[in-house]
């Protein structure tokens, strides 16, 4: 398996459920910011973007779908869809706002409905690579980006030091090896901590030996030097 390519979406219109947000997503649009990590075309390279995304605006109603057996046998959407980035507004469909493909992403796009294994790169709206991959493999992540307002107790093993200490290297579990902020859905109740040592799995996060995870910033940075020690005091005459 090649990674191809990771997408982080933040979404602008606050906390919903995949059933909401996939329902005001085909109806209104998605106010989303993007950032894409490139793996392949060109390695390494990170593009940002901000759009509204429609999944399909021809989808239809997601009512159903969470709540009865009909979602299990009727498809994700009635007519088309892509999960995509990219900087002009989104529709699997094609709709009345001239919205259509983006730049990155898999889907559906505006053709007859066997097409959702498609990977889509596209330099514009009319260039694009497509491969459709009988063996695709896609793997979505969600997370709330929000301090908890009674932050549980992490389990023992995960203990933070004595705060009154200068943070020394235990190692940090942040979100790829280029993304430095910290993977809350590796922690113990999504909640980021000092670690002492690799006391967390860190499967789908990137392990950093090296640093150590900062409060103030929510990232994984290297550790500041340890201060100098004090001199001695001069020996008595």
């Amino acid at each position: 398996t090649t990674l191809k390519f990771q997408i982080y979406w933040t979404f602008k219109s606050g906390l919903k459920t995949l059933e909401e947000r996939v329902e005001y997503a085909r109806t209104s649009g998605e106010p989303v910011s993007y950032r894409v990590v490139d793996y392949t075309y060109n390695p390494n390279s990170q593009y940002t973007y901000k759009t509204m995304w429609w999944w399909s605006n021809n989808a239809g109603s997601y009512s159903l779908k969470f709540s009865s057996k009909l979602g299990s046998s009727a498809g994700f959407s009635k007519d088309d869809g892509v999960w995509m980035a990219g900087s002009s507004c989104i529709d699997g469909n094609v709709n009345s706002n001239g919205c259509g493909l983006g730049v990155w992403g898999i889907g559906n796009y505006d053709k007859g409905d066997t097409a959702c294994n498609t990977v889509y790169y596209c330099s514009s709206s009319s260039s694009c690579t497509t491969t459709a991959y009988s063996d695709l493999n896609v793997k979505m992540y969600a997370w709330a980006e929000q301090a908890s307002s009674s932050p549980p107790r992490p389990p023992p093993s995960a203990l933070p030091p004595d705060p009154n200490t200068s943070p020394t290297i235990n190692g940090c579990c942040q979100r790829s090896a280029l993304d430095d902020r910290c993977a809350p859905y590796e922690y113990y109740q999504g909640r980021c901590i000092r670690l002492n040592g690799r006391t967390i799995g860190c499967s789908r996060g990137y392990w950093a030996a090296h640093k150590v995870y900062h409060e103030s910033s929510e990232r994984c940075l290297p550790s500041p030097p340890s201060p100098p020690s004090p001199p001695s005091p001069p020996s008595p005459p």
